[in-house]
């Protein structure tokens, strides 16, 4: 296995497993590591925060979906939800704010956890509080 995928796992979990005093958890699938990506899933009972790796292309993204019955449910036409964080902040939230690059710091070898944290600080409250209403449409 890519050991950059294995430091990003661990980097990943360094900076979220606060999401766990939250009430969010990650379940026994939750964290997958294979040839192509890695990916942390932390699940709350209406939001699923996850945070993914492609080894190919050395990007890092977070993705926001829809916890529906304990599972995380995609299909839009089923009530679901799942996307880039910046999206669902865009078509759900109406927020349209740039969030720039937080700056390279030699202990961080992921600073795009660090970015997607100040995001979620700064505009991720219903995401963070694993509100049911964090997927209602703003009009």
């Amino acid at each position: 296995m890519d050991r950059r995928l294995s430091n990003f796992i661990v980097a990943t979990q360094a900076e979220f497993d606060y999401f766990l005093g939250k009430g969010f958890v990650i379940p026994t699938d939750g964290i997958i590591e294979n040839q192509l990506y890695g990916m942390v899933k932390y699940f709350g009972a209406n939001t699923c925060i996850a945070f993914g790796y492609d080894t190919r292309e050395k990007y890092v993204d977070c993705y926001v979906g829809k916890v529906i019955s304990g599972n995380l449910e995609v299909d839009r036409h089923d009530g679901g939800y799942w996307a880039p964080l910046e999206t669902y902040l865009r078509e759900v939230r109406g927020i349209h704010k740039y969030f720039p690059s937080i700056g390279r710091d030699a202990k961080c070898r992921f600073p795009e956890l660090k970015r997607f944290k100040f995001i979620l600080g700064e505009v991720g409250e219903l995401i963070l509080a694993d509100s049911e209403k964090a997927f209602l449409q703003i009009s």
